[in-house]
């Protein structure tokens, strides 16, 4: 019999509530269809503009409070879903990305090469480094490894605010 920590299950709870929150704002703002095509374009940003452990936070932990298994590479997952989202949005309904800031600066960074692509790169190395180099070699140099993958993600978040930058302010309409 598997068992959860009530840290586990609170960590879950607050990540539905806070889910829940931003799409019943979508909805009444947007109504439903969009809402939640818009709710899932947020979750796609987080995934591909953010590098972090998306996949163990949001998908691993509960697949293991339902059923008690563990994935071994969930971030596989998450990327995948997250660029098939993309892919099916920018295609079949593009304008669903300017509905709000966030969703506006994911098509820019999707529809522009140069630069943006890079933040999408350096987060993928940021969160994939551990299946790209094999969870046996990961153990075994344990701090080589980590200060690589916190320099990816580091770099990654850096790249991500600086070419942002100037888009948010565009897109807040900040002026000086």
């Amino acid at each position: 019999m598997w068992k959860v920590s009530k840290f586990q299950l609170l960590k879950f709870s607050i990540y539905f509530i806070i889910l829940s929150l931003i799409t019943i704002s979508f909805i009444i703002e947007h109504g439903f269809r969009n809402a939640i095509h818009i709710t899932f374009l947020l979750w796609s940003f987080l995934i591909i503009c953010i590098p972090s452990n998306h996949g163990k936070t949001l998908l691993a932990k509960p697949i293991k409070i339902i059923t008690g298994k563990n994935l071994i590479y969930p971030e596989i997952f998450m990327w995948s879903g997250a660029i098939l989202l993309n892919i099916f949005t920018y295609f079949i309904t593009p304008q669903t990305y300017l509905l709000t800031f966030s969703t506006h600066l994911l098509l820019k960074i999707i529809s522009n090469p140069w630069p943006y692509w890079a933040i999408i790169f350096f987060c993928s190395l940021g969160t994939l480094y551990k299946f790209f180099i094999g969870s046996n070699s990961f153990y075994s140099k344990k701090l080589l490894h980590y200060t690589l993958r916190f320099f990816f993600s580091i770099s990654g978040i850096i790249m991500f605010l600086y070419f942002s930058y100037n888009e948010l302010v565009i897109l807040l309409n900040v002026r000086a």
